[in-house]
């Protein structure tokens, strides 16, 4: 597992403004910069310096305990580690980034959608998905909120637990969605998933 130096990460320091005050625009953007300037070797680095199953790992673990699904929607989904998982489990990937160089370094698969846009904005209609699922990913607690399906579950994973610099904890992140959502959590190589849903949504495990 790569040491990142998460807790002191520039990442992490930008994630927790977020999470604080969730419309702090300047965050919002000097995190996307960031991003935007290791799309060149995001690709390499996920699949090279790390292990490319392990990295992923949590995401097959999440995905296990949901039924398969028409459609899902990736959010921040980088250079594409997680989408290939995806199109196993759905038959047609929305995946999303704010990062034009990010998606465009991402390979091209059957049945994936690739659409350039930003996590607090996102082009669905009000309850419309079935599944959210981020990897090392940034949320907007009220946009996921707003575009989910009454019965959607949020499959939110990292790739190193608490060593990954955006990372959530899975308490925290329950307690941001607020009353009426219950969550399962589990860990798969060095990361963590957590699978979360209205408490009275139909359950899919």
């Amino acid at each position: 597992m790569p040491e990142l130096k998460a807790t002191t990460h520039p990442s992490r320091k930008l994630l927790k403004r977020i999470l604080a005050v969730p419309h702090d625009d300047e965050a919002w953007t000097e995190l996307a910069a960031n991003y935007s300037a290791m799309a060149d070797i995001w690709t390499h680095w996920a699949t090279d310096e790390t292990d490319p199953h392990d990295y992923v790992a949590p995401v097959a673990a999440g995905l296990a305990h949901i039924s398969r699904l028409p459609w899902c929607v990736e959010v921040s989904c980088g250079t594409g580690q997680a989408t290939s998982l995806l199109t196993q489990h759905c038959a047609r990937v929305m995946t999303t980034d704010i990062n034009e160089s990010m998606i465009r370094k991402a390979p091209q698969l059957p049945g994936v959608h690739r659409l350039l846009a930003d996590v607090r904005r996102m082009p669905f209609a009000d309850r419309s998905v079935p599944l959210l699922v981020g990897l090392n990913a940034v949320p907007h607690i009220e946009e996921f909120k707003r575009v989910l399906m009454a019965d959607g579950c949020i499959l939110w994973c990292t790739s190193f637990g608490a060593g990954t610099p955006l990372h959530v904890e899975p308490a925290e992140l329950l307690e941001a969605m607020a009353d009426g959502w219950v969550a399962d959590v589990g860990s798969a190589a060095h990361g963590d998933w957590m699978l979360m849903r209205r408490a009275t949504a139909h359950v899919r495990i």
